[in-house]
């Protein structure tokens, strides 16, 4: 499969987008995941227990990146760098590939991805490219949880009790 490694510019276009590195791995029987080593042509080699010795697909400013080697199987993208000014994925693209053979057309084969986000996966057709787009600016922390909640009711609680003093002070300069 392909990835198309995109950013939308000011008049609504996509542009590749350079210097973008991926590794891919697997997660085998015990749930531990497997990393993908490729060769110069980014063909799958074999696999390695540590993301430290994995292969690095990297996109370029003028085509997609090509992905070969692959079984049927699910796999996941794990963007590991991203250029200054954009966001990185806060979550791995999960690749699903299903194959089947027969005797009149041959063997063929479907790719489907699936972001963080989404239910279900989507297919690409016949192109078989992936589309992953990365936005520009800054990403805000997140927001929410307990913590935030415990903010709100112990600010609250203080209001409250100051409202309540200065009341009872206000009545006790009056009387």
């Amino acid at each position: 499969f392909d990835i198309l490694k995109y950013f939308t510019d000011s008049n609504n276009e996509k542009q590749y987008l350079a210097n973008v590195e991926f590794v891919l791995y697997r997660k085998n029987a015990d749930d531990k995941a497997e990393y993908a080593k490729f060769d110069s042509n980014n063909k799958l080699t074999g696999w390695t227990a540590t993301e430290s010795e994995a292969g690095k697909l990297k996109t370029n400013a003028s085509s997609n990146v090509v992905v070969e080697g692959l079984d049927a199987g699910t796999y996941f993208l794990k963007e590991t760098a991203t250029p200054v000014g954009f966001n990185s994925l806060t979550s791995d693209v999960e690749v699903l590939i299903t194959s089947s053979c027969n005797n009149l057309t041959g063997a063929t084969y479907a790719v489907q991805y699936k972001m963080a986000n989404e239910e279900d996966f989507t297919n690409t057709d016949d192109e078989k490219v992936v589309p992953i787009e990365n936005n520009r600016g800054t990403t805000l922390p997140g927001t929410g949880g307990i913590g935030t909640t415990i903010f709100y009711v112990i600010g609250g609680g203080l209001m409250v009790a100051a409202a309540i003093l200065l009341i009872t002070k206000k009545r006790m300069e009056n009387h």
